[in-house]
């Protein structure tokens, strides 16, 4: 059973591309394999949320991170 969306995956992806370096959002849509207007959709969510995110209008940047890692399968 999944325990969390594929949105909320793709957010993760997301954050962990941006984690050590900005990256624009097609960077971050080929990394991550979807459409830059759904990185930019997903990081301006978790913007919204308190997620401290530097965005501008092409690039984003998670200076802190993800708060932890989540073991890979």
């Amino acid at each position: 059973m999944l325990l969390v969306g594929k949105s909320a995956l793709l957010a993760l992806r997301i954050l962990d591309a941006i984690a050590t370096r900005p990256l624009t959002f097609e960077e971050i849509a080929i990394e991550c394999e979807c459409h830059p207007q759904t990185v930019s959709q997903i990081l301006n969510a978790l913007a919204d949320g308190d997620m401290t995110l530097q965005l501008d209008e092409t690039s984003a940047f998670a200076p802190t991170g993800r708060p932890r890692k989540l073991a890979r399968r």
